[in-house]
């Protein structure tokens, strides 16, 4: 995809950036540094590791998330190569030289991300239509949420709904086309938001599994309402969904 392309673009400059930068650092400091061929196959590896996070283009993903991802994913990737750096000699530069390095990559790339998809949006170019199931206050609010912060990539061009009076209206501009079985039959997204966390649970079932068949992407509003989300982490346990609800505060593991 073209935002994808664009991303991975400016985290290449970023890389190419952050060694030219620490070339002359390095010589200042008296410090081996990493070699063009160690930032090839490391910032090759570091690409990668970036699109399996789905960092590539990353919508859907909350600035939190998206910058855990960021830290994270590269702090990972330094542990993989120092690791490396002792088990074969030709990947083997100087620790210090590897870790500023990758600091100076983890900034430039951060800062290169969000001037990337800043242009992008600014183009029109960033994101995915959404189509909103349910046209209550839930959706009002993820509307609202969405348009005003198009770094997540949802842009709500249709919201459905069965209750009639609500036909023909518009969520700050989102048009209510009409019952959830029309979004079913004559889907006009990829990717569609499910905003109906009311719902009884046999009817959210329902739902969730007919939009799932139908929508290659289908995103869930959950009733947990006053619950911090960014404490929530999804798990399997057997073929149930659940959600750990995490307090680093009191976690002592």
């Amino acid at each position: 995809m073209p935002q994808a392309s664009a991303l991975i673009t400016g985290d290449l400059l970023a890389l190419t950036a952050s060694y030219l930068i620490s070339l002359p650092l390095l010589s200042v400091l008296g410090v081996q540094g990493i070699n063009l061929h160690s930032l090839l196959v490391w910032g090759g590896v570091w690409l990668l590791w970036r699109a399996y996070q789905g960092l590539y283009p990353g919508y859907g993903r909350s600035p939190q998330t998206e910058l855990r991802l960021h830290v994270t994913g590269t702090i990972q990737l330094v542990a993989v190569q120092l690791a490396a750096a002792f088990a074969v000699q030709p990947f083997a530069p100087s620790v210090p030289g590897v870790l500023l390095y990758w600091m100076l990559a983890l900034i430039t790339s951060l800062f290169t991300r969000y001037a990337v998809r800043s242009i992008l949006i600014r183009l029109s170019r960033y994101g995915r239509p959404i189509s909103i199931i349910g046209a209550g206050q839930t959706a009002q609010l993820a509307i609202s949420h969405l348009k005003t912060h198009p770094s997540y990539g949802l842009n709500p061009v249709a919201a459905y709904d069965d209750n009639p009076a609500l036909h023909g209206t518009d969520i700050l501009g989102v048009p209510v086309l009409g019952t959830l079985d029309l979004a079913l039959t004559d889907p006009r997204t990829e990717q569609a938001l499910i905003s109906m966390p009311g719902a009884r649970a046999e009817l959210q079932q329902r739902i969730v599994n007919a939009t799932y068949a139908v929508f290659p992407h289908t995103w869930v509003i959950p009733d947990l309402f006053g619950v911090p989300n960014q404490a929530l982490q999804p798990h399997n346990i057997g073929s149930v969904a659940s959600l750990e609800v995490r307090n680093n505060l009191r976690s002592v593991h």
